[in-house]
């Protein structure tokens, strides 16, 4: 009998993992003509969502999961679309925030944990992230390839950012060897919500090195009007978070919840069943 990710016409398998993943990540590709060199399937991926809106099976409850996201853009945004597309339900948070950077993503998140009463919660990025199969096997999945895992990230193929520090990208490297992806990424993550309770204030605490991109200027003004977070990178943080908590938290490696397609190139080995 095949599983519900070969029975979806839209789920993608990854022949090097033998994985069907739930979600995939067009890191960094929000749809801007000016990165389809970079993430080519990404906008033809895109093109073949926007067709595929009518007719999709609903997916089933999942009552042990609560799903979000973090927006702040006033239109819909990828995972909303696919969200609605699928029948998910899909809690946003954000919306009407002025001013956001990666420090006000997680406070935002830590605003609404009071509310999330489900066992688990998925975290998904707003801008680059689709659904790929319905989410009913999400939950004994983690559980049976991660049994003592609490939280899990998505994994890529980039060390990014650098600023991170080599001696972290060496520790992923180890405890991941066997996968090509083997990095942090902080766009999809899944995870027990009194974990996430108890231990976000120390996400947010995490010290980051200096922001990538801001001349003094531009650093000035956002600590004079946007806050004085303008140093704190979440993806930094994070992987400095999941090396002082592994095996507690631990990365996709094997791609069986999640796919982040960056990295790999034209030569794309995920194919479309």
């Amino acid at each position: 009998m095949q599983s519900q990710g070969q029975e979806d016409p839209r789920s993608f398998y990854n022949p090097v993992t033998q994985s069907w993943p739930f979600a995939l990540h067009f890191a960094g590709y929000w749809g801007k003509p000016e990165q389809e060199a970079r993430h080519p399937l990404g906008t033809a991926y895109h093109c073949a969502h926007e067709a595929s809106l009518a007719g999709v099976p609903a997916f089933e409850p999942v009552e042990r999961l609560t799903v979000l996201t973090c927006s702040t853009f006033a239109e819909q945004s990828l995972v909303e679309k696919s969200a609605r597309s699928w029948g998910l339900p899909l809690r946003v948070v954000g919306k009407g925030v002025r001013y956001f950077d990666w420090y006000k993503k997680w406070d935002i998140l830590r605003k609404a944990l009071p509310r999330i009463e489900t066992e688990y919660l998925l975290y998904v990025d707003s801008k680059d992230v689709m659904f790929s199969r319905n989410l009913r096997e999400l939950i004994p999945m983690f559980e049976k390839a991660y049994p003592k895992a609490q939280m899990i990230f998505n994994a890529e193929c980039h060390a990014w950012p650098p600023k991170a520090g080599a001696e972290v990208f060496e520790f992923e490297r180890n405890c991941y060897q066997s996968s090509p992806w083997c990095y942090l990424n902080a766009g999809l993550c899944l995870v027990r919500t009194a974990f996430l309770r108890a231990m976000i204030p120390t996400i947010l605490a995490v010290p980051c090195a200096r922001a990538m991109g801001y001349t003094w200027r531009q650093r000035l003004r956002y600590r004079l009007f946007k806050g004085r977070h303008v140093d704190y990178d979440d993806q930094e943080a994070l992987h400095h978070f999941h090396r002082a908590h592994y095996p507690e938290v631990v990365l996709d490696y094997q791609c069986k919840l999640f796919q982040v397609t960056g990295g790999i190139g034209l030569d794309w080995s995920l194919a479309k069943r």
